[in-house]
């Protein structure tokens, strides 16, 4: 595919086209949408003369196909850009009109369906096989769209479905075809009846099929405004490309290579000393990093060369099988061609599972075409198109970037001077007396390599592009610079400034994103800072079971946080059995990680009686922190973290709980002094 191409589709029942009126603001809209193709339902035309289709349709779309109307009821239209697109062919069924066509620039086939489902039940059976009908000719990139008039689950109303069995069959055609229904992005709902109190039902979508997504992997589906008709137009943006960036990641498949751990070796041995050892194997990252894209450079083009080639070769075999007897060199060169075409389609199978994150399903059990679907919809799912500040729409790159950054670094790169000055926090824990010794022992290599063999080997790494699978790999390289950081790290002497960096990746909370609120800063953290957290995190989950009151319930090894649901069910319920007065307050943290003030969480650690070099390991963890907020995988200018937890560090959720915990504390002496009452409940009952 070309990349940098996107194409604009765009579908909508007009509920007829015989109105002046209508077909003017029907031209204007599809003009001002600037679709590459239109696929219109219910034009209500027994006939399309060209003057009438230029009476609503913009000059770009100059090539159209019809279904006609059985006299007033029903009518399609395709129309299309003629300089972007050829039509191959066109056949028409009770229910659509199916065009097949060439992009111009690139020689890439596909074909739409434009659909309108017929409003009786009794049709309904029929309407489907003909959809079953049509994917028997489909060229494989495939997109239906139109208005089905037929729901495909129950949240498709807003009120009660008169039809479940309907919606079931639906769903057992798409699952059959192996198609996929577009997310509508910015609505719940396309169709109303326009009443005081409405029924709104989600008739209109695009389905697509396996080879539209892969070919067109970053596919989205939104809503328009709605000029006329009952019905909202939809309009599905194809892009041709994946956007992407010189960012640094290891590659799983390159470790199918035996050179791989020599050059990284010799990578390792060949950097500068530098005396301080974080900065020193920040170094020696770097120059592995450069060693790996000399050698990774065109990597991928040889490959698919070497994958033509041996495809070239067994099919040459087999045509000469055809007339002769092979010779002894060719009988043995055909097992070599197969195995060395089999590891090539395992290297690109290992290279689209490491993008996909899915691990539950192994490399090598023919999942290349699974996991490149899953790689597609994790990027179609965390894309960013647009966003809200304040009342402003933000749609290009780098307002959407500058605007991302802006917004994270007030909440994570700026200090609360407000609560600089922390009161002593003593009193909420005169009761506590815990040996918090085996925290501060020394680090052993044991431990380490086990925080290193107990993380996720393929997760997201951060900055440095290694994740722990590449820790783990080459630890015999890599453990005595390691250690020596580990070392340095417990006698607080080491500058963690060079490896404690960061990228926010703001992941959608849900899938319309309004704003940059509706965003889960997610941070991936570099390798070895990682790991020392982890290690951390390690040795306090032993003491959070005694550290943390019994009702906190997250976070918390051998607690289930289920079971404040169970608390609270059995409140309400104590409050209705007897029949008490009470209002019931459900209070939740705006970005509760994002919002700890580190003063307040160092004051807690020196009030539970941990000792000095515990607390200045977590003060260098979190002074020393930076990050930058990335945009569509591209990250922007770095910062440095002032406030806050970050999401993704081992450490971070036992550090939360920490604070909320003294809440709590706070909350029982308020109980205690009898500041607020207390509910009893009979444990019996």
């Amino acid at each position: 595919m070309a990349r940098n191409r996107m194409y604009r589709f765009l579908t909508w029942n007009v509920r007829g086209l015989n109105n002046s009126g209508k077909c003017t603001v029907v031209k204007n809209f599809l003009r001002l949408s600037k679709c590459a193709a239109v696929c219109l339902q219910e034009t209500k035309l027994s006939s399309t003369s060209q003057s009438k289709f230029f009476s609503f349709c913009g000059f770009h779309l100059r090539d159209f196909r019809t279904l006609d109307a059985a006299g007033t009821r029903g009518g399609l239209l395709t129309a299309w850009n003629p300089f972007l697109f050829d039509l191959l062919d066109m056949w028409t069924g009770s229910f659509s009109l199916n065009v097949v066509l060439k992009c111009k620039a690139n020689g890439t086939v596909f074909m739409l369906s434009n659909i309108y489902g017929p409003t009786w039940g009794v049709l309904r059976a029929e309407f489907f096989q003909g959809i079953r009908n049509i994917s028997l000719q489909s060229q494989g990139r495939w997109a239906l769209l139109g208005d089905f008039n037929v729901l495909l689950s129950l949240s498709n109303k807003n009120g009660t479905p008169s039809n479940p069995n309907e919606i079931l069959a639906f769903r057992d055609l798409v699952n059959d075809l192996g198609l996929t229904d577009l997310p509508l992005l910015n609505k719940a709902f396309t169709w109303s009846n326009g009443r005081p109190n409405p029924a709104l039902e989600r008739l209109d979508r695009a389905l697509i099929s396996e080879d539209w997504h892969l070919n067109f992997p970053r596919s989205t589906l939104r809503a328009l405004p709605r000029p006329r008709s009952d019905h909202t137009p939809l309009l599905l943006s194809a892009f041709t490309f994946v956007s992407s960036s010189s960012l640094f990641r290891f590659e799983t498949f390159w470790l199918r290579y035996p050179i791989i751990s020599d050059l990284i070796s010799l990578a390792w041995t060949s950097s500068p000393s530098i005396e301080d050892p974080a900065s020193r194997f920040s170094s020696k990252m770097q120059g592995v990093q450069k060693a790996l894209r000399a050698w990774s450079s065109g990597l991928t083009s040889f490959i698919k060369t070497q994958t033509s080639l041996c495809l070239h070769w067994l099919n040459w075999l087999d045509i000469a099988e055809d007339g002769r007897a092979l010779s002894i060199l060719e009988c043995k060169l055909r097992p070599l061609l197969k195995g060395r075409y089999e590891e090539l389609c395992l290297q690109e199978e290992i290279k689209w599972r490491q993008r996909s994150k899915v691990q539950w399903i192994r490399a090598g059990d023919a999942n290349t075409k699974f996991f490149h679907m899953r790689a597609n919809g994790r990027r179609n799912k965390n894309f960013i198109s647009r966003i809200m500040d304040g009342d402003a729409v933000l749609s290009t790159p780098g307002s959407i970037s500058d605007h991302l950054s802006s917004f994270f670094r007030s909440h994570l790169g700026v200090e609360q001077t407000d609560l600089d000055l922390i009161i002593d926090l003593h009193f909420l824990y005169r009761d506590d007396n815990f040996d918090l010794s085996n925290l501060f022992s020394a680090f052993s290599m044991e431990e380490v390599k086990e925080a290193i063999s107990s993380s996720a080997p393929e997760k997201s790494p951060g900055p440095d592009g290694f994740p722990m699978m590449f820790y783990l790999r080459f630890w015999a390289t890599l453990k005595d610079d390691i250690m020596e950081v580990f070392n340095r790290f417990h006698s607080d002497s080491v500058d963690l400034k060079e490896i404690n960096s960061s990228w926010v990746c703001p992941i959608p909370k849900k899938p319309d994103v309004v704003s940059a609120r509706d965003l889960r800063p997610i941070s991936l953290i570099h390798g070895l800072a990682k790991i020392i957290s982890k290690v951390l995190a390690k040795r306090l989950q032993g003491f959070m079971a005694r550290l943390i009151n019994p009702h906190q319930t997250a976070f918390i090894k051998g607690r289930n946080i289920l079971d404040s649901f169970f608390t609270a069910h059995i409140l309400v319920h104590h409050l209705q059995s007897s029949k008490s007065q009470a209002a019931i307050f459900k209070i939740d943290f705006e970005r509760a990680f994002d919002h700890i003030n580190w003063n307040f969480l160092l004051a807690i650690l020196r009030a539970r009686g941990f000792d000095h070099l515990w607390i200045s390991w977590i003060s260098n963890l979190l002074h020393s922190s930076s990050t930058a907020v990335m945009f569509n995988g591209i990250p922007g200018t770095s910062f440095s973290c002032k406030r806050g937890l970050r999401q993704g560090d081992p450490l971070s959720p036992l550090l939360f709980i920490l604070c909320v915990d003294a809440l709590f504390r706070m909350l029982q002496l308020a109980v205690n002094s009898h500041l607020l009452p207390t509910i009893g409940i009979d444990r019996q009952q």
